[in-house]
């Protein structure tokens, strides 16, 4: 088992600062930076879960963040993570046009755009290591993620029971961080997540 204390906290630290700066900004300012803060938020997100090793081809094979759909939050990903990487696999993103071409991604973000296909694209994602992610109302019903724009921020909710399907191993600061989930005492704990080979 391996800790990465200082690493939890830089990403903790991330994701609150994104929830603080966002609760800063008018209607008006949110809009125009909403592609930046989902794509924030996409990013934090993969470095606070653990995919199963089977998820990558190889050590230092891609990982890669798609979008599926229409959304300007695809155009804020490819500007802000070029050059970057989580746990040694160089980001890269994709854009796609069916749930059929992005089984092989490892985080997903599903624009609002293909809510009415939900029913048809979730079955084709269901049981892959794949992080699902929404900004469609209800989403959380269906994937790993939905982004809750509030007012003036944004908030996320997390449905453990599908990520837990696609043998994805959420944090424990990440799910915290979801200000609806309820957990039993017993599973909440201070211990990053052991990765899972």
């Amino acid at each position: 088992m391996r800790a990465y204390p200082a690493r939890w906290v830089a990403c903790l630290l991330s994701c609150l600062l994104l929830l603080l700066v966002a609760g800063e900004l008018n209607a008006q300012e949110l809009r125009a930076r909403e592609p930046q803060i989902k794509a924030a938020f996409l990013y934090n997100f993969a470095k606070l879960v653990y995919w199963p090793t089977n998820a990558f081809t190889r050590t230092n094979a891609p990982f890669v963040i798609g979008v599926l759909g229409k959304d300007s939050v695809a155009g804020a990903l490819e500007g802000g993570l070029t050059g970057r990487a989580i746990d040694g696999h160089p980001i890269v993103i994709a854009r796609y046009e069916s749930a059929k071409e992005a089984t092989n991604c490892h985080v997903l973000f599903i624009s609002d755009t293909e809510r009415r296909n939900l029913d048809t694209i979730m079955p084709i994602l269901s049981g892959r290591p794949i992080l699902t992610v929404s900004d469609s109302q209800g989403f959380v019903e269906w994937g790993v993620i939905e982004l809750v724009r509030a007012d003036k921020n944004f908030n996320f909710r997390i449905n453990l029971e599908t990520a837990q399907r696609a043998g994805l191993r959420l944090s424990s600061q990440l799910i915290r961080l979801d200000r609806n989930l309820r957990l039993p005492a017993a599973s909440q704990t201070n211990a990053p997540p052991v990765k899972l080979r």
